[in-house]
């Protein structure tokens, strides 16, 4: 963490402090690592941003102009961009400040015999990182395991309910 500043709903908005996320370094990105498909990149850097205390979601491509096979891939923090402030319609639940243009993130590009490796790593935030007992409610860390789906699925054809009334 570098610099001191106010902050609002985790997101800063002074004096642009940046959080380096402490992961150990064998589960840090780093420019030049390969994977050999798009699902393995975004399995990776979700586990990063699982330990690191952050969530991620897939951003911008560019395709091959004719067979369409992806060249390059961006993954970004959650937090990247800016929310735009427009005329509420009827607003259930004020949910806070979701994007808080957060620079975080990875380029992936096409590196020979279809694999695909980081070209760019960008660690810094600016916004904290959300504790280990909390990131699991983050979009991209939200699963329901075989198991779970499997007995939802059989309580459900049973018309037991899964939920407390």
């Amino acid at each position: 963490m570098v610099g001191d500043s106010k902050e609002n709903d985790d997101c800063v908005i002074a004096n642009e402090m940046i959080f380096i996320p402490e992961v150990r370094n064998e589960e840090r990105p780093k420019v030049g690592m390969k994977f050999d498909s798009l699902d393995l990149v975004y399995d990776f850097y979700n586990g990063y941003a699982l330990l690191a205390g952050f969530s991620i979601r897939r951003h911008s491509s560019r395709r091959e102009k004719y067979s369409k096979e992806i060249l390059r891939k961006e993954f970004v923090c959650c937090k990247q961009g800016v929310f735009k402030k427009e005329e509420p319609m009827a607003v259930k639940r004020h949910r806070g400040i979701s994007r808080c243009g957060c620079k975080a993130r990875v380029v992936v590009k096409v590196s020979g015999c279809k694999q695909y490796a980081f070209s760019l790593v960008v660690e810094g935030h600016n916004h904290t990182m959300t504790p280990p007992e909390r990131v699991h409610f983050m979009r991209s860390h939200r699963h329901i395991s075989e198991p779970a789906k499997l007995l939802t699925k059989q309580l459900g054809s049973a018309d037991i309910p899964t939920h407390k009334k």
